[in-house]
């Protein structure tokens, strides 16, 4: 047994890689211990060799799932800190209405602050490959966005005041 005294998050990760133990499942994939643990680590080269370090915060547009996780794990590594940016696809039915800002004001209603896109983008069609939605053109849509914009931080959420102060 590994005592978590004293020992970072990604110390505890090493020294349970050695059992090789499936560690994350996830519809696109699973990973063993072994496998997450050289994941984050090839993360946390990336973060450096583009200049993060100890205490800075790290901004990724990336699927939920394994690249998530490790992107977190990698950035622990660095002494750093990971902050997905969540982007949502919306396609209405015919006739209906919605904004973003609805579509935000309502995921700040229901969910946690940091499960909250923070981008919504309208489409009229999904993007095809036979029966699935291709998710990497999306995101790759949005990622081509921002990049245009010059966007390097996602913007705060936070809940409406009144909703803030009842809970």
């Amino acid at each position: 047994m590994i005592s978590p005294e004293g020992l970072s998050v990604p110390a505890l990760l090493d020294a349970a890689a050695l059992d090789n133990r499936e560690a994350a499942v996830f519809p696109d994939g699973r990973a063993s211990l072994t496998e997450l643990a050289e994941l984050s680590t090839s993360y946390a080269r990336a973060l450096v060799s583009l200049g993060a370090g100890p205490g800075d915060h790290v901004g990724a547009l990336l699927p939920a799932g394994l690249p998530v996780v490790a992107l977190i794990l990698g950035a622990a590594r660095i002494g750093a800190v990971a902050v997905p940016w969540a982007a949502a696809f919306v396609k209405l039915r015919p006739g209906a209405s919605l904004t973003a800002e609805e579509i935000t004001c309502h995921c700040l209603e229901q969910l946690a602050t940091f499960k909250v896109p923070r981008y919504v983008r309208f489409v009229t069609e999904w993007p095809m490959s036979g029966t699935k939605i291709q998710k990497g053109r999306l995101r790759q849509r949005i990622a081509d966005e921002l990049a245009a914009g010059s966007v390097t931080e996602a913007p705060r959420m936070s809940r409406p005041a009144a909703q803030a102060e009842g809970a």
